[in-house]
């Protein structure tokens, strides 16, 4: 949607919000966060810029809601096996929601305080979540469904890059809650972020229902974060020939993922929007 198609006011807004998310544009630090296509991009983008730190937050197969979760951005609740966390090393989870760390690959981990305790919350494909503390401890005793509070110092100060939709995007709303959940975390302490569009691929182009709601949302998208959002899908299909307004096929390893080329062409967008004064 064109941004004349918005009333005066409403896009004196947006400009307003995004021009405030940029606050800190010479950040050392950059959170790539969000699911398989971040994890693909972020090492191109690490050596697009290698005077700044990009830390790579993306894993593979998550929605929203997990990657607001893992953040921080929603509450993680847990119980311990037994309620009990052991003076030392660490203990089964019984129970987790929503579930922040499962993805595609085979072992993750999250820092964080349970109860009172720091500890490591891990997540392995065979073995499940496991909790263990930082250091030697009392016998803790943790009621069930307790918060686990993500420590959010390794990233609570860099530009969040937020890249997140494509694995649930038939759930606008959810989407767009979760967005606004975990934006909000750098808008009220006046960081920058950017929202990168949800791409289509392979038979998802002109006149498909998949189509369809994947513009719908990036509409929403837009009109919500303004200057801060980045049609990264419309950069792609600009590098390419599509005939039905999806990303070309040069530029994907399959039906929606990027290859290299493909990688380097988001990395070289948001390196442009990063620096740009």
């Amino acid at each position: 949607m064109s941004p004349l198609r918005f009333g005066a006011l409403s896009f004196l807004c947006i400009f307003l919000t995004a021009s405030a998310a940029y606050a800190l544009p010479n950040s050392s630090c950059i959170y790539a966060l969000g699911d398989s296509l971040t994890s693909a991009y972020a090492p191109e983008l690490a050596a697009a810029l290698p005077e700044r730190k990009v830390i790579n937050a993306g894993l593979g197969g998550q929605g929203s809601a997990s990657v607001a979760a893992r953040t921080g951005a929603t509450p993680i609740q847990v119980t311990i096996e037994n309620n009990i966390l052991p003076e030392t090393g660490s203990a089964l989870v019984t129970t987790i929601s929503p579930d922040p760390l499962a993805f595609s690959g085979k072992d993750s981990f999250e820092e964080g305080v349970i109860a009172g305790v720091a500890g490591q919350l891990t997540w392995n494909r065979y073995l499940g979540y496991r909790f263990r503390r930082l250091a030697p401890g009392p016998v803790t005793r943790v009621e069930q469904k307790t918060d686990f509070v993500v420590d959010r110092s390794l990233f609570r100060d860099c530009i969040l890059i937020l890249w997140v939709g494509r694995n649930d995007y038939e759930y606008a709303e959810i989407v767009q809650s979760n967005i606004k959940a975990i934006v909000d975390a750098w808008r009220n302490r006046n960081l920058p972020f950017l929202v990168l569009s949800i791409l289509n691929g392979d038979g998802e182009g002109r006149g498909t229902r998949a189509y369809n709601m994947i513009n719908d949302l990036n509409q929403r998208l837009y009109q919500t974060y303004g200057l801060a959002y980045v049609d990264i899908r419309r950069t792609l299909i600009q590098h390419g020939q599509s005939a039905d307004d999806t990303v070309p096929e040069a530029l994907r390893s399959d039906h929606i993922h990027l290859n290299k080329t493909g990688n380097q062409i988001v990395a070289q967008e948001l390196k442009r929007r990063i620096q740009a004064p």
